[in-house]
């Protein structure tokens, strides 16, 4: 039997390629993303299953491809039927509301930050209250990621 798994982050970055991630390819351009590296794993062979951020975000949320979680457009794109369908689906942030706390520090908004129990916008400042954990996440973000 597999060791528990207490903590897992999940780093999903748009438009950023390996080359540019000092883990994949020994460059010191993402310091932060590395140290975590260090202390977990890394998954070489990762693919998304469409080009598009939003069909990409929902499918690693939801475990669906685009076709069974409907959203396949991006940004002012998404109908509001796609969006209506993805709210028939229940994302692993709310999978896992009910044994560990779950924080999302990202900029879309939309339906990406369902279940999260502490959400973030960094460019907003913050829409949900802050837990102790999500203080600390905050507090040691890099002075470039506006807080």
């Amino acid at each position: 039997m597999p060791p528990e798994i207490e903590n897992v982050t999940l780093i999903v970055v748009d438009a950023l390629r390996t080359d540019r991630v000092g883990a994949y390819s020994g460059n010191d351009y993402t310091p932060n993303i590395d140290s975590l590296a260090n202390d977990g794993e890394i998954f070489e062979r990762c693919f998304s299953c469409v080009n598009a951020t939003d069909s990409s975000v929902t499918t690693i949320l939801t475990g669906s491809y685009p076709t069974r979680h409907g959203v396949l457009h991006h940004g002012e794109r998404v109908t509001e039927e796609e969006q209506q369908f993805v709210a028939g689906t229940t994302p692993l942030p709310e999978l896992l509301s009910s044994s560990h706390e779950t924080i999302s520090i990202d900029t879309l908004e939309r339906w990406h930050q369902r279940g999260f129990g502490t959400y973030i916008n960094p460019r907003r400042g913050n829409t949900s209250p802050l837990s102790q954990p999500a203080k600390n996440i905050i507090e040691q973000l890099p002075p470039s990621v506006e807080k």
